[in-house]
């Protein structure tokens, strides 16, 4: 246990000196061993009148990973637990937000008004920390008590948001990534180059975007949600997807944002849409010599790779004979029209297995397999490995 502490002490200090980050030793019954917090006793009631103690207690009984934590108020914490002992960075807000938010988020979950007067009088000296950025500090958690790196898909997150009223007074730190960022980004769109992009993507989020969300965090990462899909759907154009196939494609995942109720849904669905985008990016640069019939083909498959697709629909979207299409498909490809979508499911589920939080069950059902075990055979079919054995590496 001491070894943990020392192991920490460092980065702690940094973290603080830096950020205002502070950190937090808890016992097993969350009762304070230390901190770096100036204004502890007030912090601490206010981490005890959260209501996830009970979902932290669930996480480590299964997990080793760390847990980040964000209540209705918007703020949040990142848990790790080993010997014991809770160890903590925070509080922070994930998003800068108006006094008005915070009235009414403290309000809804039940947070006597003296204590809501005192969080307002502290808000100043809460760190801001962008939820595209809190995994990193998860991972240093980890990694400074363990000295093991740990991939983003083993952090867990526990998220609740609360709407806000409309208001446009912000606070005044009002920070924008830069062209430069997004020209990486768009770049390494038009290449097709997954690992460039998310490079790209690490490096802005550290910069500040835009508030798109009057207050409610949310709505500001459903808007920032929406405004990455359609900077994805133009700069695929230009990389190769056809139009429709992009639009098509765009539609979807910005309705499926629209209907999320957690910050981390809309998290998930972006990293779904970004392997999709690369997907149909690097498939249409590698295919730019097929007929313009087989690469509609190629795009309808893509856009409703989800769905039970059926060659007389496909066909009929296409404009031609299911006859035609499935020898003109067969001949430049060398493969048939059932043999490809069964290869974009496979790449389809391999995606949603690498963002984790997602059985075989689940997918068999989701991209319309008659059953696991039918899913199970043509993941191996395609892949030489089981779905199981192929998480297992």
């Amino acid at each position: 246990m001491e070894k943990l502490e020392s192991r920490l002490e460092p980065t702690s200090g940094m973290l603080y000196a830096s950020l205002r980050l502070s950190t937090w030793t808890l016992d097993r019954d969350f009762l304070p061993v230390k901190s770096n917090c100036p204004d502890q006793d007030f912090f601490y009631a206010l981490l005890r009148s959260g209501s996830y103690e009970t979902a932290l207690q669930k996480h480590f009984a299964e997990n080793r990973g760390p847990m980040v934590v964000t209540d209705r108020i918007g703020l949040g914490c990142v848990f790790a637990f080993l010997e014991d002992r809770y160890y903590i960075l925070g509080p922070f807000l994930t998003l800068d937000t108006n006094e008005s938010y915070i009235r009414k988020a403290c309000h809804d979950s039940g947070i006597p008004q003296e204590m809501a007067k005192a969080f307002l009088s502290h808000l100043s000296s809460i760190p801001v920390i962008h939820f595209n950025s809190v995994n990193r500090f998860a991972s240093i958690l980890f990694y400074c008590l363990t000295l093991e790196e740990l991939p983003e898909s083993e952090i867990a997150l526990n998220y609740e948001a609360a709407g806000a009223p409309h208001e446009t007074v912000w606070t005044d730190r009002d920070w924008h990534g830069t062209w430069t960022a997004e020209k990486r980004m768009i770049q390494a769109i038009k290449n097709g180059d997954y690992d460039g992009y998310r490079e790209a993507v690490r490096g802005m989020s550290t910069l500040h975007v835009g508030e798109m969300g009057n207050g409610n965090p949310l709505r500001q990462m459903k808007n920032m949600g929406i405004v990455y899909v359609t900077i994805m759907s133009r700069t695929a154009i230009e990389a190769g997807i056809t139009p429709e196939g992009s639009y098509s494609l765009s539609d979807h995942y910005i309705q499926r944002i629209e209907a999320c109720r957690f910050i981390n849904d809309v998290t998930q669905i972006l990293n779904e849409m970004t392997a999709a985008y690369f997907n149909r990016i690097q498939l249409a640069q590698k295919n730019s010599l097929y007929s313009i019939p087989v690469k509609n083909t190629m795009d309808y498959i893509e856009t409703h790779v989800r769905e039970k697709i059926s060659l007389e629909d496909l066909a009929d979207s296409v404009g031609y004979t299911a006859y035609y299409l499935s020898r003109k498909f067969q001949k430049e490809t060398g493969k048939s029209i059932t043999q490809f979508i069964q290869e974009r499911k496979v790449e389809y589920a391999k995606t949603r297995f690498r963002g984790g939080h997602v059985t075989m069950a689940e997918l068999a059902e989701e991209l319309n397999f008659s059953s696991p075990s039918y899913f199970s055979s043509v993941f191996r079919k395609i892949t030489g490995q089981s779905p199981m054995e192929y998480l297992d590496n």
